[in-house]
């Protein structure tokens, strides 16, 4: 008699907690059990990332991808690290201030990101195409903004300027990623160039080895349009390099997974160049190419233990403003404005004005 009393007990309380969700809230219709504690799991995420999710009211659902998926020549087994990207967005919220629907779409930007592995290419160090240096000489005019090293991340809203190709030319506005330590850098950003007979513009990589290697065209883009850059040297020696949407975080243009540690690149001595070039293939400087208002703005560079805008005290007093070289005038760059030094307004014409 205790046992079928005991029995009628259990089916009782199954049977409020059906129909009764607040009651019993883990086995409320369409809420899968303990869905949380399986995404922590499944995604290593610290208990500071899942609160840090929880107040912000992200919707737990979209983490459904199994990893980043690679495609290409260029692949390799890399975890992605889910736990990194948070940690790291908790930062540029503070620094951002980012909304809760900001948070949600750039959470499901990461789920659904298609990024591209690239293991490092072995060889001898270099510095790639020579970077463009404000006190030596560059592979053309320009503008360029390079911090101290000690950061492991860097993050910049950007607007795409009005750009001409008159032929033979390349518009770029990108990273350079390196270290003290290494005679090595990696260019990581969008460009416009002329491929397969279109002006278009691509996000894109320039490493060791490798040249420059251009993503798809990018359709969604053209004057004016608003990106978030968002460059991360993670813990396991990758750099995870990002174009995102700046008003919707959950679209991603461009997204690059290359390892840098080999090359002694670590979130210790990171260091990141913002620059804005105008290179030509011909060495000629007069064929009436242009970009106009070019904007780096709301820059920050990150380390483990905090953030701050790009400013007079963390980055390099030899290596701000205006780029020329190698026969290049100074004077082929307007700075429209500026704000030192995390914004940047550059206009680039390659003739007389």
């Amino acid at each position: 008699m205790r046992r079928k009393k005991f029995f009628s007990a259990i089916l009782l309380s199954l049977v409020i907690c059906l129909t009764t969700p607040n009651v019993c809230p883990a086995y409320a219709a369409g809420a899968a059990p303990d869905s949380q504690s399986l995404v922590q799991a499944k995604y290593n995420l610290s208990p500071e990332s899942m609160s840090f999710l929880r107040d912000h009211n992200v919707d737990f659902s979209v983490f459904k991808a199994d990893s980043i998926s690679a495609h290409g020549s260029e692949t390799e087994a890399v975890p992605f690290s889910m736990e990194e990207s948070i940690l790291g967005l908790i930062q540029e919220t503070d620094a951002y201030g980012f909304t809760d629907e900001q948070i949600q779409q750039y959470v499901d930007g990461l789920v659904n990101s298609d990024t591209i592995i690239a293991a490092s290419d072995n060889g001898q160090a270099y510095a790639v195409t020579t970077p463009p240096m404000s006190t030596r000489n560059s592979d053309g005019p320009g503008f360029e903004v390079k911090s101290k090293s000690g950061y492991s991340q860097s993050t910049a809203f950007v607007t795409l300027p009005t750009a001409y190709n008159a032929g033979n030319s390349n518009s770029w506005m990108f990273y350079t990623i390196s270290s003290p330590t290494s005679n090595w850098g990696i260019d990581v950003g969008i460009f416009y160039a002329s491929g397969n007979y279109v002006n278009a513009w691509r996000g894109f990589y320039t490493a060791q080895g490798s040249g420059t290697k251009s993503g798809p065209i990018i359709d969604e883009v053209s004057a004016g349009s608003r990106l978030y850059f968002n460059a991360k040297i993670e813990s396991n020696g990758y750099l995870l390099f990002r174009i995102l949407n700046a008003a919707d975080f959950s679209e991603e243009y461009y997204s690059l997974y290359y390892y840098v540690g080999s090359q002694g690149i670590y979130q210790s001595n990171g260091i990141f160049n913002r620059q804005i070039t105008m290179t030509s293939n011909i060495g000629s400087y007069t064929n009436g190419s242009y970009i106009e208002n070019a904007k780096f703005s709301d820059a920050y560079v990150y380390s483990t233990t905090g953030y701050s805008q790009t400013t007079t005290t963390n980055t390099e007093s030899g290596r701000r403003g205006v780029l020329s070289g190698k026969g290049v005038s100074a004077s082929l760059t307007t700075v429209n404005s500026y704000t030192p030094w995390y914004a940047e307004d550059i206009s680039i014409h390659f003739s007389a004005r």
